[in-house]
């Protein structure tokens, strides 16, 4: 089953300005094109369960937090930021 990946506005706005300030937009690039395709086959099977039916994905550098629509064969990214792993 395919899913439709939705993009909130300012989730995606998140996300051109994340490319806009990058030094180098490649890795942010496949990790939004991963995450497109991980949501886009298996939505319910990605990142963790929060509350109210809300997932969180990482995909370095990339974190979203999203909503599966089953019924309408969809998702929702309702937020975008920049994940930047902690230095030991």
């Amino acid at each position: 089953m395919t899913y439709h990946v939705v993009w909130d506005v300012e989730a995606y706005r998140k996300l051109e300005q994340i490319w806009t300030h990058a030094a180098d937009i490649g890795p942010s690039v496949r990790a939004f094109d991963e995450i497109e395709r991980l949501l886009a086959t298996a939505p319910e099977e990605q990142g963790e369960s929060r509350a109210s039916g809300r997932r969180v994905l990482i995909v370095p550098p990339l974190g979203i937090i999203y909503r599966v629509q089953s019924r309408l064969q969809e998702v929702y990214v309702q937020e975008a930021w920049e994940f930047r792993r902690r230095q030991p």
